[in-house]
């Protein structure tokens, strides 16, 4: 169990944001390398219809990849509250 106290609060959420964004960047940039190289043709004339399409598929099949591949190494720890919790009943009108 990890817990994370008030003063590391701020820290762990700009790690948190920081590696979201960087994993997005990541994932953005390969999938666009996966779509430019199956849609190359030789000699430059450009891609039919029907290889832009299985381009398009490929790029899909490479997210999944990429979900399947976030989810088996995902922590799978409790996530635990920086704040205390108070009771019910205090501070509740009655």
């Amino acid at each position: 169990m990890l817990a994370i106290g008030l003063a590391g609060l701020s820290l762990t959420s700009a790690l948190f944001n920081t590696n979201r964004q960087v994993a997005a960047s990541v994932g953005v940039a390969v999938l666009t390398t996966v779509l430019a190289e199956a849609t190359l043709t030789p000699g430059g004339s450009g891609a039919t219809v029907q290889v832009q399409l299985l381009a398009f598929h490929d790029a899909f099949a490479a997210s999944i990849v990429f979900g399947v591949l976030g989810i088996l190494f995902a922590p799978g720890g409790q996530v635990v509250s920086a704040t205390p919790h108070l009771p019910l009943s205090v501070g509740l009108p009655t």
